[in-house]
């Protein structure tokens, strides 16, 4: 349903789902991105495992580092 309304963005998809459905808008972005393949590691659990050494490097670097 949510390919069908032809956005190829996930906010535009989002806000088009909020409005039309009633949806928070957690559950319409995460729908949305769903639908458009982007951000796997949203809802797949071996594509966050593979990105999580990524993301938890990128919490500690900058000022955070030791």
């Amino acid at each position: 349903m949510a390919r069908g309304y032809g956005l190829a963005e996930v906010n535009a998809l989002g806000a088009k789902l909020k409005a039309e459905h009633g949806l928070g808008k957690p559950t319409a972005w995460l729908l949305a991105s769903y639908a458009l393949g982007e951000t796997p590691e949203d809802y797949d659990g071996d594509a966050y495992l593979a990105r999580a050494p990524e993301l938890f490097d990128a919490q500690f670097s900058g000022k955070k580092e030791a």
